[in-house]
């Protein structure tokens, strides 16, 4: 097991952390536009579940890989940190846990979506908000990453999506190789069901968001927004949609 993938279980997992943290507190209840009370909840709800869970698991990968390769080591025989590591040996196949091209691909496509919704939220400042919603002063932003398309946020969640199902679904990752869900068929089926609804809640409620917004925002800056529409006809991806 390589000890070189801890510094990429962090950036993976600080990048998913800002691509699912709100860079602004949500707006008053009058401010909020939102017709899919799924999508507010997916917002709102399991975008927070999601980091929590993703934070447990790169603890216990980053300690199953310690554990591996230091087992007497003095700080791993704490009282809490020794049941820990007991539990992780005899649950968890710590020696198969390893990084691949598949899960470097995996973060790399993490950490470029996580910088895209980051060059969002400062091209955005206080507009940016997890809920769809119009505030006082309101103005419509054209310039940096939404003069190449009209949703690049989501174009950035989208990219990190897919990292993450690299990083996760990979051989040498902690599900498919430590925990042995490849071995077998109703591993293989789990992971594959965890994955296609963490997907498709994403793609629902982002495909949902885009027609969404641009009624919204249309409605509220007509012939503006028109205009940026015409140099700028792509929601998501240039060139082809």
């Amino acid at each position: 097991m390589s000890l070189n993938k801890i510094p990429l279980i962090l950036a993976f997992n600080y990048a998913l952390k800002r691509s699912l943290t709100p860079p602004n507190p949500l707006p008053p209840d009058e401010a909020i536009i939102q017709k899919s009370s799924f999508r507010k909840w997916y917002a709102r709800v399991f975008f927070k579940f999601f980091r929590r869970v993703e934070r447990s698991v790169a603890f216990l990968e980053i300690l199953s890989i310690l554990v591996y390769n230091y087992p007497k080591h003095p700080l791993l025989q704490h009282p809490f940190l020794a049941r820990m590591s007991s539990l992780l040996l005899s649950k968890i196949d710590a020696g198969a846990i390893q990084s691949s091209i598949i899960a470097n691909l995996g973060a790399g496509l993490m950490i470029t979506g996580a910088l895209i919704r980051v060059l969002t939220y400062r091209y955005l400042g206080r507009l940016f908000t997890f809920s769809l919603s119009i505030h006082r002063d309101h103005y419509l932003v054209t310039s940096g990453p939404y003069s190449i398309v009209r949703h690049p946020a989501y174009t950035g969640l989208l990219i990190a999506n897919s990292g993450w199902f690299l990083w996760h679904l990979s051989r040498g990752s902690f599900f498919m190789s430590g925990l042995g869900l490849e071995r077998t068929l109703l591993g293989k089926a789990v992971v594959g069901l965890w994955g296609l609804s963490a997907m498709g809640g994403i793609l629902y409620a982002t495909l949902g968001m885009l027609r969404e917004e641009d009624d919204v925002i249309k409605k509220e800056f007509g012939k503006e927004w028109e205009e940026w529409a015409r140099r700028v006809p792509y929601m998501l991806i240039p060139g082809i949609y």
